[in-house]
């Protein structure tokens, strides 16, 4: 099974892996950052997630898209703006890959037990790594692997 995750936000995280559940192990095969650029126009930057996407979650595989919810009531910041839009944006781009969606709650993502890879740089390619944890319940063992 594939796992896309992603922490939404100006710098999203991102986290595509493959998880084996007889051995609880998760294989990264790919992470990084997707960034909004205040020039970007929507398309491309939808555009960023769908290609990355469709590249590591071949349609003949099952996809299972995590994503960090979003509050989108009270004061508009740009930043929660922003978070917004890539909430939308992802969300959709998993959405085509075939594979369902599933949102995870920022306060339960805070609490994944798991041990982070140290190859997993920066703070929203780590969020994402821990919706992954989240989801599965924790994991006995990891391999970063990189496709």
């Amino acid at each position: 099974m594939r796992i896309i995750s992603v922490d939404p936000g100006t710098t999203s995280g991102v986290v595509i892996a493959a998880y084996k559940p007889a051995s609880k192990t998760i294989y990264v095969i790919s992470h990084g950052e997707v960034t909004m650029d205040d020039k970007e126009n929507a398309l491309e930057h939808y555009g960023e997630f769908r290609s990355w996407f469709s590249k590591f979650a071949p349609r003949r595989t099952p996809i299972i898209g995590l994503i960090e919810g979003v509050v989108k009531s009270g004061h508009l910041s740009n930043d929660k703006y922003n978070q917004i839009l890539s909430y939308d944006r992802a969300s959709l781009a998993i959405l085509q890959t075939g594979g369902s969606l599933k949102e995870i709650q920022p306060s339960i993502n805070k609490r994944a037990v798991g041990e982070i890879p140290t190859q997993l740089k920066g703070d929203h390619v780590r969020d994402a790594y821990r919706l992954i944890l989240s989801h599965i319940g924790g994991a006995e063992d990891y391999e970063v692997v990189e496709e």
